[in-house]
């Protein structure tokens, strides 16, 4: 057979017909790159969402974005953490004042820190809303295995929700009513938790009641107690309160541990359905108690020392019956004639603890002293 490139039949016809040459045995066909197709209904671009999971995403961008521009000139998580504390300690001191200087003194010294409105922004980048809204995820997970099969639509009302995202991927069946004193979305009311209006029916109420990262942002040590046993009044019978801590506020306080924290849950009518330990958060689900009064048995608890150390934190809860929750009607007003009780209180801690750190100090100076005659006597 003639090679066609040859044939002048083929040359006349002004064609040349090109043969590609066989491989060789030993070279290796080269890979091709495979087109990659998704199956349909896979794509995760944020066009394929829902027009709701849209608005959810561009909310958590935005708020995420407000905290980034405000504190641009602080990054550390240090400093954060030093601005949330501060800030803390101011309201613990708003909570005890009563002088009207005073408290403009105090007022204007959080101002400095930009607010509350900057005080969010630092939990925010912190990682205690955005990143807490995983504790919003176990919750819901936590629901999830309680009701198995019996599956329903759940009434949540979140308190201190800032942006109220930390369910907005459960839309389908938890149906959430976000409060919070400084509202950082059009969705989240503007409210106190003791001034939000009391449900005027059972059907108004809620099958849970979420405080994540509130009850430690209450200044009033009192308050802190009053906050739980209130919740009873917006749950259904056999309701679920949520509890989200900064989880030193057991591992590292003088006053405070998760045995002690069960005896006040237990005083204030709820028992623990569920309780676990992240690395920054402790999250308690806790279901009312079925018992006739099944609210705070009166139980007083004041602040006394289970595990003494300089450097453990003062954080704690107190429950008295004499102070008990405000009404909503009382714009949230705490009573003050506990205050003068608790200054004594805090005086006498603060006198203690300075003598721990007196005492620490003579310590650490013995120390250095043995450490030096020990070593006199090695060179000996």
């Amino acid at each position: 057979m003639s090679n066609p490139s040859s044939d002048p039949a083929t040359k006349d016809q002004g064609f040349v017909i090109k043969t590609k040459p066989s491989a060789s045995p030993l070279e290796k066909p080269k890979p091709g790159r495979k087109k990659l197709i998704r199956p349909r209904g896979k794509r995760g671009g944020i066009k394929h969402r829902k027009a709701s999971e849209r608005a959810v995403v561009d909310q958590d961008k935005k708020v995420k974005r407000d905290a980034k521009a405000s504190s641009s000139s602080s990054s550390s998580t240090t400093q954060h953490s030093e601005r949330i504390a501060a800030f803390h300690t101011l309201e613990k001191e708003l909570a005890r004042a009563t002088d009207p200087d005073e408290v403009e003194r105090i007022r204007n010294e959080q101002k400095k820190l930009g607010g509350l409105e900057s005080y969010q922004d630092d939990s925010l980048k912190g990682g205690d809303r955005l990143k807490g809204g995983e504790s919003g995820k176990w919750c819901a997970q936590t629901l999830t295995q309680l009701l198995g099969d019996e599956k329903r639509t759940i009434k949540l009302l979140d308190v201190g929700a800032i942006a109220g995202t930390s369910y907005a991927k459960f839309e389908s069946w938890i149906k959430v009513t976000s409060i919070d004193l400084n509202p950082r979305a059009e969705h989240v009311e503007k409210y106190d938790f003791f001034d939000y209006p009391l449900p005027s029916s059972e059907g108004e109420k809620f099958d849970v009641v979420g405080l994540s990262l509130v009850v430690n942002f209450i200044g009033d040590l009192y308050k802190r107690g009053s906050i739980l046993h209130h919740s009873h009044s917006y749950l259904k019978p056999k309701g679920y309160l949520y509890l989200v801590l900064p989880l030193p506020c057991l591992t590292n306080s003088r006053y405070l541990n998760h045995d002690h924290l069960r005896s006040i849950l237990s005083s204030c009518g709820f028992d623990v359905v569920k309780q676990d330990d992240s690395l920054r958060l402790t999250r308690w689900l806790l279901q009312r108690k079925d018992r006739p009064n099944d609210r705070y048995d009166g139980t007083v608890f004041k602040k006394k020392e289970i595990v003494p150390g300089v450097k453990r934190n003062n954080f704690c809860i107190l429950l008295d019956p004499s102070r008990s929750a405000p009404s909503p009607s009382s714009n949230g007003a705490t009573r003050s004639d506990g205050k003068a009780q608790e200054q004594l209180e805090d005086d006498s801690e603060g006198k203690r603890k300075l003598g721990e750190e007196e005492d620490g100090k003579e310590m650490e100076e013995k120390t250095k002293k043995n450490k030096k005659t020990k070593s006199k006597k090695k060179s000996q």
